[in-house]
């Protein structure tokens, strides 16, 4: 079975790093985890929270690969034996395998799940995380707890409560850096991958996360560290009646949606400045830059949008209301939900 880049990297890595013995061992440690929380966990989140967009194997493998896009520059030097790399062999085993285990307290409900991963831990990898492995488990659950929930202080800022630099079996380990890579990577795991159009054509899910499982479908996330943004590419459907006219009910939904849409810009893009100051190796990624576009009835709308870019040019001004940041969305009162629709409505009638 051919395995993922990052994995791949991790391979390499180890061997690098370690005596071959050694560096197999952790290989095969990590394939067993992936392989039994595959079979025993992750394919069973949804029989707990059905309605959740997917958390399975597959939501796995794209944050893997989310992973290798986002420190793809790092991991060549790593292959290369550059001895500036900031990353081991064992950092990018303990990142990988935190990635495994950081949603599968799901299997429990989506409340608080970032804690109940250690009991996973315990149900499942007991003997696992015996003698030289204990330190290895508490290690793993204190990275991908900080992927969301609340820090000791009961702010946001989970990353604070690591320590830059930790040790496992006497080796350094940049814990702090794997915390914040493995956050976003996980912000950045969307797109229709994480969903199904028809489950949502049948109502298959309850109405509360109706608009989660539309946004899914209709974003494309682009991870691009060589021209330092991720690029989003949203790809919105409306649907006009014989008089090309969009329902009052419509027209209400495709408002909220685009202010929904608005709203996960402005988390994605804090998330990306937020872990980018905890983590070194994510700070070439300088912007994010969302575009739009609308398809009616299946076909394509010459409806152009200029894209939204958010970057870290701050430039000093009062501070933005509610209100008014509702008016006009990141400064940009082209992108007003009422504006665009009204605009979009009008470009409609006249195709």
């Amino acid at each position: 079975m051919k395995h993922l880049q990052l994995e791949q990297s991790m391979i390499e890595a180890l061997n690098k790093q370690l005596p071959a013995t050694e560096a197999k061992k952790y290989e095969i440690r990590y394939f067993y985890f992936k392989n039994k929380l595959n079979d025993q966990v992750l394919e069973w989140i949804r029989t707990a929270e059905g309605s959740l967009t997917d958390h399975g194997p597959k939501h796995i493998e794209n944050l893997l690969d989310n992973v290798y896009r986002l420190i793809s520059p790092e991991l060549s030097k790593v292959a290369n034996g550059e001895t500036n790399s900031c990353l081991s062999g064992i950092d990018i085993y303990l990142l990988a395998t935190t990635v495994l285990f950081h949603d599968v307290g799901n299997i429990f409900g989506r409340d608080k799940h970032n804690l109940t991963i250690m009991q996973i831990m315990n149900d499942i990898f007991l003997s696992d995380f015996q003698d030289i492995h204990k330190r290895e488990k508490n290690l793993i659950f204190r990275a991908a707890k900080a992927h969301t929930g609340k820090g000791d202080d009961l702010t946001a800022d989970t990353l604070k409560d690591i320590q830059r630099l930790e040790q496992l079996n006497g080796h350094q380990v940049a814990l702090q850096d794997i915390a914040a890579i493995v956050r976003f990577a996980d912000e950045l795991a969307e797109g229709p991958q994480r969903t199904s159009s028809y489950a949502q054509h049948i109502k298959l899910f309850a109405p509360s996360s109706e608009i989660y499982h539309r946004y899914a479908s209709t974003l494309d996330v682009h991870i691009d560290p060589k021209n330092e943004r991720i690029s989003l590419a949203y790809e919105i459907e409306v649907s006009t009646d014989a008089n090309c006219q969009i329902s009052m009910e419509q027209e209400e939904k495709l408002k909220l949606f685009l202010n929904y849409i608005y709203e996960r810009i402005h988390k994605l893009d804090a998330e990306r400045k937020y872990c980018s100051f905890y983590c070194d190796l994510l700070k070439p990624i300088r912007k994010t830059v969302a575009n739009f576009s609308f398809v009616n009835n299946g076909f394509p709308v010459d409806f152009k949008i200029e894209p939204l870019t958010l970057n870290d040019l701050v430039i000093p001004k009062k501070f933005l209301s509610k209100a008014e940041e509702i008016a006009s969305p990141h400064g940009r009162e082209d992108l007003n939900a009422e504006r665009l629709i009204t605009q979009l409505k009008l470009h409609l009638a006249k195709s």
